[in-house]
């Protein structure tokens, strides 16, 4: 897909467009010239900053060690792909596309790892090692994809489906299993995956 410049040169961020280019996508938010591109799209993901913050201050109040390296480590990362996807809809170019793109990896990669860590498919070293290979093996995709264009926004929806399918797994074989919680995140993600196709594909804007 080519995407048409549109950052006019008396705009914030021209430079850096003309530098790396644009990214491989052109949401339905108009572009404001100003130094937040796109403020609908880019402050919404201030809520990813507040729950990544709660998180990290939960596992400050957390009473086992599990829970509190979980807090921590999700709640960071919630808080980087919140800010780095602020900063690719405030800037709109190639290179904050893809610090967009790797704090979604770093976030969908580190659920996948951890339902296999959960349902003890893996261990916690082999999680890290392939949470560690996914996440450059996906970046470098994005790198080629320059070359070979792609539509490398399949590799979250990709891995989300993994984790979907995992916890699913989880609801028919354990008894215990929070099924009311699931039920919710598959509702939330069904709903997001369907604006964002309405968007992209300009069903409504």
């Amino acid at each position: 897909m080519i995407i048409e410049n549109t950052i006019h040169p008396s705009c914030p961020w021209y430079d850096m467009h003309q530098q790396f280019g644009p990214g491989n996508v052109k949401w339905c938010e108009e572009r404001l010239c100003a130094v937040v591109n796109e403020p609908a799209n880019a402050w919404s993901n201030m809520l990813f900053v507040v729950v990544g913050l709660i998180l990290i201050y939960l596992g400050l109040k957390a009473k086992t060690a599990s829970m509190k390296r979980f807090n921590y480590l999700f709640g960071f990362i919630v808080v980087f792909m919140g800010l780095a996807s602020f900063v690719w809809h405030a800037t709109n170019n190639y290179a904050t596309q893809i610090l967009d793109f790797v704090g979604m990896y770093f976030y969908i990669y580190f659920l996948m790892c951890l339902s296999l860590y959960q349902f003890k498919l893996i261990s916690a070293r082999i999680g890290f090692f392939i949470f560690s290979v996914f996440v450059i093996l996906s970046t470098g995709m994005i790198l080629i994809s320059k070359y070979l264009p792609f539509p490398y926004q399949i590799t979250v929806f990709l891995a989300a489906l993994i984790v979907a399918r995992l916890q699913i797994r989880g609801w028919f074989s354990n008894r215990n299993y929070p099924k009311r919680d699931l039920s919710l995140c598959l509702s939330f993600f069904v709903v997001a995956a369907g604006f964002s196709y309405a968007d992209i594909s300009r069903l409504f804007c």
